[in-house]
């Protein structure tokens, strides 16, 4: 990171009248990293007693520790913010996903609020990277992640899960809701032709469903092992489908599939 400027520059330094009509004297100093301006420094008293030349100089240092500060909290926070994403597909990355999934399970554990959990894979997508080479495999990866976060809320949560796996946390949602998202994503990507530079690649998805309100979900773990079942039997059943697991303790099947006409 670049030093802050030893010597802030100060915007100025003149008598107004406040809120009461007293005057006061106000002396306001550019917060800044090098070139790159952060906000400004703006202190004001009684007019009665303007700022010396030795204040004003402890104002600048005052200054340029301040946006030191500021400089190092905003490249924090981007580095947090990227030690959460991605890399490729710059949507949250695994470890990240147990943000949204503990506070679903909290609010659902705690107040009976409904949630649900998608997990899709990509059907066959070894024969991509096969074909077309890893970097063709990537850009479809990109893209199916941007067509997924196109389809959801501003209040989903959108991961990649695994290699061609990605995870998407629906607060709020029921079984039935989460279904119909999840076969309008699907049946997109189906459609879906992918132009790349080596041709044009058409692919398949497979999606399970897992609803907050199964009895058998108390944790992390168990949710996403849930999903992953349905997955497992959506793919089981000739992949391109949504599967949805049931609740087996309530004497339904282990896993539901369905698929809609598109």
């Amino acid at each position: 990171m670049r030093r802050a400027d030893p010597a802030p520059v100060p915007i100025g330094e003149a008598p107004v009248q406040d809120q009461d009509g007293h005057s006061v004297s106000i002396h306001e100093v550019t917060l800044a990293i090098g070139s790159h301006g952060l906000g400004i420094l703006h202190v004001q008293r009684a007019r009665e007693r303007p700022y010396t030349g030795q204040e004003q100089q402890l104002l600048a240092t005052i200054a340029a520790a301040l946006a030191v500060a500021l400089g190092n909290a905003d490249v924090h926070g981007q580095i947090q913010e990227l030690a959460l994403r991605d890399p490729l597909t710059g949507v949250l990355n695994r470890r990240a996903l147990n943000g949204p999934l503990q506070r679903e399970l909290n609010a659902g554990l705690r107040y009976g609020a409904s949630a649900c959990l998608l997990i899709l894979d990509l059907d066959y997508f070894k024969s991509v990277n096969d074909r077309l080479g890893h970097v063709a495999g990537d850009d479809v990866l990109e893209r199916v992640a941007a067509l997924v976060q196109e389809r959801v809320r501003d209040v989903d949560s959108v991961g990649r899960y695994g290699g061609e796996e990605f995870a998407v946390v629906l607060p709020h949602t029921d079984l039935s809701q989460a279904q119909v998202l999840a076969e309008r994503i699907r049946a997109e990507i189906e459609r879906r032709a992918f132009d790349l530079d080596d041709g044009s690649v058409r692919i398949t998805a497979s999606v399970g469903v897992a609803s907050l309100h199964d009895s058998s979900i108390d944790s992390i773990g168990r949710w996403i092992a849930a999903a992953d079942s349905a997955l497992y039997e959506a793919k089981s059943q000739g992949r391109n489908r949504v599967s949805v697991h049931a609740d087996h303790r309530v004497g339904f099947p282990h896993a539901a599939a369905v698929r809609a006409v598109a």
